[in-house]
């Protein structure tokens, strides 16, 4: 799906003695019901690597798990980044972005 990405964290884990980085952000799916669930998406990275800016647009493949009364959590498998500065006014040109929700429109 098509995602804006909000609230960028890095966090670091260990697993298997080993140590594995990951950057969590914030986002939110929409339904063909029109409802929207609110997520997070997990994104596996370098060590160096820094979380992206606020309104960043992506397209994501990812697992997704749904929780009872919980936000939905996704692990990305492929993330793709559309061009652009998220911090420039002409970004908001190009996509609609309900900033509650994270959930961009394509214009």
């Amino acid at each position: 799906g098509i995602f804006s990405l909000r609230q960028g964290e890095r966090v670091e884990s260990k697993r298997n003695n080993r140590t594995v980085y990951h950057n969590l952000y914030y986002t939110a799916i929409a339904c063909t019901s029109a409802t929207r669930i609110q997520a997070q998406l997990r994104v596996y990275s370098p060590p160096g690597d820094e979380p992206l800016p606020d309104d960043t647009i992506v397209l994501t493949i990812a697992q997704v798990i749904f929780s009872a009364g919980a936000d939905a959590f996704m692990d990305a498998l492929h993330v793709l980044l559309f061009p652009g500065d998220p911090t420039s006014n002409n970004h908001q040109v190009c996509f609609q972005i309900t900033f509650e929700l994270h959930f961009p429109t394509i214009i």
